[in-house]
């Protein structure tokens, strides 16, 4: 066990004694409780944040993977590899993939009549 000494503004240490107080009374280790508590909370956060960050191509067959990679480039080498028609597949990634917008003005060419 380790001893973390921190320095908190006026605001969250009353916030934090508040808490400590309502959870465990005047009970000795209270504050460490809930510190440890809300690290294990946040870390499981940043756990997930950090997994949602990795991104997964999947191809589906009738609603079965049929082959799995981290790159569409990856994906289409292990279906060719597999032998596996990519047509018919059904495509899916783990995060949301951005579409090409492309915006301006389309300009048509003018008839000069001279």
């Amino acid at each position: 066990m380790g001893t973390i000494t921190i320095s908190l503004n006026d605001d969250v240490e009353k916030k934090l004694r508040s808490i400590v107080r309502r959870l465990y009374g005047s009970s000795k280790g209270g504050m460490s409780k809930v510190i440890e508590n809300a690290l294990t909370n946040y870390f499981a956060i940043l756990d997930k944040s950090a997994d949602y960050e990795k991104t997964v191509f999947k191809a589906l067959r009738e609603g079965n993977v049929v082959a799995e990679a981290s790159t569409l480039e990856e994906l289409a080498s292990i279906l060719k590899s597999r032998g596996i028609e990519p047509r018919g597949l059904r495509i899916v990634s783990t995060k949301p993939i951005k579409p090409v917008v492309r915006g301006g003005y389309r300009m048509r060419p003018t008839l000069s009549h001279t």
